[in-house]
């Protein structure tokens, strides 16, 4: 059995169809994964611009938050240190008023007590007495 030149050729015609549609498909392959590069890179600078817009924005909605605090790169990791700054903030915040409530001090003057007589002698305690009524004054 040997094949007719007519078929052998027609086959080798079809091989090369068959090499050079092969060709063209890799080179098809690699300019599409390629565009997918391109696109995932677009992607991903456009998901870190908006993750930072994000997070100047909760900074700005958040002023009783250090900024340095609220970190990352993407959405939920700006989200995960809100969260963690927040709790901080609110232990630091009640301790202190913990402290301030524990070392409270009136508002205002003292109250004013009755003036202390014991250590005065009689006779200064009436000089004073005569002082306060004013019976101690000099008549000419």
């Amino acid at each position: 059995m040997s094949m007719d030149p007519a078929d052998t050729a027609e086959n080798t015609q079809q091989d090369s169809d068959w090499q050079a549609e092969r060709e063209t498909l890799l080179a098809r392959i690699s300019e599409l994964e390629e565009l997918a590069a391109l696109r995932e890179e677009a992607h991903r600078d456009s998901l870190a611009l908006a993750a930072g817009k994000y997070r100047e924005a909760l900074i700005a909605a958040s002023p009783h938050i250090p900024a340095d605090m609220i970190k990352g790169e993407t959405v939920e990791q700006i989200e995960a240190s809100l969260a963690s700054a927040r709790e901080l903030v609110a232990r630091v915040r009640a301790a202190i008023e913990a402290e301030s409530r524990s070392a409270a001090v009136p508002a205002g003057a003292p109250v004013r007590g009755a003036q202390d007589l014991s250590d005065l002698s009689p006779a200064a305690k009436i000089a004073l007495g005569l002082q306060r009524s004013g019976a101690g004054t000099s008549h000419q």
